[in-house]
């Protein structure tokens, strides 16, 4: 099986367009798949963007979803890191 290659970082300023339009308060809400189209990013990518947004409001206690530490993509490491927090100081 193949590993899938990722592709470049989303930049914080289209990451903050896909939340804004998420997080829409207008009449009409925007669908996921309209978002994607908008923004020309792809919809797995969109959904993990909004996702990540909304868990990391919890963690920075900023309630704006679309303030620059809410849109930070998290660090490869720390995404599948199964190191024991030991462990690493002895790679350092």
């Amino acid at each position: 099986m193949a590993l899938k290659q990722s592709g470049p970082t989303t930049s914080l300023a289209k990451r903050g367009q896909i939340v804004g339009l998420a997080n829409h308060k207008g009449n009409q809400r925007l669908f996921l798949k309209e978002i994607a189209a908008i923004t020309k990013i792809s919809l797995s990518t969109c959904s993990d963007i909004i996702r990540l947004s909304v868990l990391r409001i919890s963690e920075t206690h900023i309630l704006d979803p679309c303030s620059e530490e809410n849109l930070r993509p998290r660090p490869t490491a720390i995404k599948g890191s199964t190191q024991d927090p030991d462990e690493t100081k002895y790679y350092m």
